[in-house]
């Protein structure tokens, strides 16, 4: 498959009708393969291991398998919804935090689907419609006639009893209308209902049922309107066929029909769509360029082709969503603890103390975060706390990470960084210690020599007019950090959430802090981290 970013199109027989045009379409850019499941399962594992993006066609069992595959929190996944998955339990039982983006063909649709989805965030979602290959489709100007087409199956979804009356109140108006259906039944009570309907409405020269055509575009040919009955849509794409040739559509108020066609091819009552036909005007060029302008095929699938160089191009970008709000990690290392946990388990590292700090601060507090490492309290505090942060991390590769993971976030504005130590006075020092599998262990050393800026509390804030919460995850240095912060301990009498390593330093803290009326509450985390206030 060369070098190209491998992009395989998970799907089942039979239903891959709405996806061969875009696979073809992508295939200039990426290594493009259709992996057709049918039971299988293990299928799905296969061809994960090996693609840089897995595209889930629908939201089926396939995705619903293969969202809590262990290789699922490390791929990248996209998966499209058209309609017919948000009535059914699949959205449910999917893993949504394994899901990095999920294309809807219509706005209506995802509003349904995030009111009936828990796990769901509208920040993972965007809207792509199905294009119209609309140079296919040969277009002519027309006149009114008296040919109405129907594609489709008939079927509940269709309102196919909805359809004949529709044609009745038309043919009542004027018997030289003729219906002719381009589909089938699926339902063998419609076809009943349809057979003793037509009879006794007196239109069997009027309906001709000619079932399914290998060739819309010449069986369109002869058709001055297309009529739909349907109950919902996603965008109804028979329509829009119809219209690229210049086809005047008869749509009915489906739920969402307003969201997509103009008000003037709407109809409600079965008065409206007699006007339609009526008094309407008649202006296939109008018709044509609706489509070409908001659902030409090639408009649409450059906007696949940018959400897929996007998702591609985020490498080592792990999402958590939570509470509707959407946070991205670059982790370059899953073998670190932090970064590890992170990605394994799409929540935030000590998720628990975070939320505590959450519910314990208003909003725009202000939070000094010591230690902030990759970012992962700091952004949390910034985004969900909708504080004011700033993030000391004096080891530079962390900075780095942590000053990536902001901006990721756009949270430049809410996050002051700072790559300095802090300690109980001004100072240098080095970084030592920590390992690849956990950098967040690397401790900062006092050393006239070294290249690390040592500041203090007091010195870095003297000018804050308010300090809500000090978190101090410094690896043994917490002495050091509170004797250089004594002046802001008494000025603001901030929450203070600080780790220790072992009791005897936890003494040492419970002491220093005595003197200033602070007291412990409780204890968070596998290395404890205390919360005085």
């Amino acid at each position: 498959m060369g070098n190209k970013p491998k992009v395989f199109i998970f799907v089942k027989p039979g239903v891959d009708t709405f996806v061969k045009d875009v696979a073809a379409s992508l295939s200039d850019r990426y290594s493009v393969k259709t992996i057709y499941v049918s039971t299988n399962m293990n299928d799905i594992d296969v061809y994960m291991k090996e693609a840089d993006l897995c595209w889930f066609e629908w939201c089926d069992e396939l995705l619903v398998y293969g969202s809590k595959t262990a290789l699922a929190k490390h791929k990248k996944i996209i998966c499209r919804i058209h309609s017919y998955e948000v009535f059914t339990s699949y959205l449910k039982r999917v893993n949504w935090k394994a899901v990095d983006k999920v294309v809807f063909v219509s706005d209506h649709i995802r509003e349904y689907a995030l009111s009936e989805t828990p796990g769901l965030n509208k920040g993972q979602t965007t809207v792509i419609p199905n294009g119209i290959k609309i140079n296919d489709l040969d277009f002519k100007e027309r006149t009114k006639g008296f040919n109405i087409a129907y594609v489709g199956y008939l079927n509940f979804k269709k309102g196919p009893m909805l359809l004949l009356h529709a044609f009745h109140a038309i043919y009542e108006k004027d018997s030289n209308f003729k219906l002719f259906i381009a589909g089938s039944f699926q339902e063998p009570r419609y076809k009943l209902y349809f057979n003793q309907m037509i009879e006794k409405l007196g239109l069997q020269e009027n309906v001709i049922v000619e079932g399914w055509q290998s060739d819309i575009n010449h069986w369109l040919e002869d058709k001055h309107y297309l009529l739909s009955s349907s109950l919902l849509e996603s965008q109804h794409l028979s329509v829009m066929e119809a219209m690229a040739k210049g086809i005047k559509p008869l749509v009915h108020n489906f739920v969402g029909a307003g969201t997509i066609y103009p008000e003037e091819y709407i109809w409600s009552t079965l008065d409206d769509l007699t006007s339609m036909i009526e008094k309407g005007s008649y202006n296939s060029l109008h018709y044509r360029r609706f489509v070409e302008s908001n659902y030409e095929f090639t408009s649409q699938i450059t906007k696949v082709h940018d959400l897929l160089e996007t998702i591609i191009a985020q490498k080592n970008i792990y999402t958590i969503y939570r509470n509707g709000k959407q946070t991205q990690f670059l982790l370059p290392n899953t073998k670190d603890h932090i970064q590890r946990i992170i990605a394994n388990h799409q929540v935030f590292y000590e998720e628990a103390m975070l939320m505590d700090i959450k519910n314990r601060v208003p909003e725009d507090s202000v939070v000094i975060d010591v230690g902030a490492y990759i970012g992962n309290h700091s952004t949390f505090f910034a985004q969900h706390c909708e504080a004011r942060v700033f993030s000391i991390e004096p080891n530079r590769e962390a900075f780095d990470l942590l000053e990536k993971n902001v901006q990721l976030n756009g949270l430049e504005n809410k996050t002051t960084l700072l790559n300095h130590g802090v300690g109980k006075e001004l100072g240098k020092g080095s970084i030592v210690g920590g390992s690849e599998d956990n950098m967040g262990m690397s401790q900062l050393k006092g050393d006239v020599e070294g290249d690390v800026v040592i500041e203090t509390i007091d010195h870095l804030f003297s000018e804050l007019n308010r300090v809500d919460v000090i978190k101090i995850d410094v690896e043994g240095m917490e002495m050091d950090v509170l004797q250089g912060a004594v002046n802001t301990l008494k000025k603001h009498k901030p929450l203070l959430y600080i780790e220790t390593t072992t009791d005897d330093k936890l003494q040492l803290v419970y002491s220093f802090l005595k003197k200033f009326n602070y007291k412990s509450l409780k204890q968070f985390n596998a290395t404890p981290t205390t919360l005085f206030v």
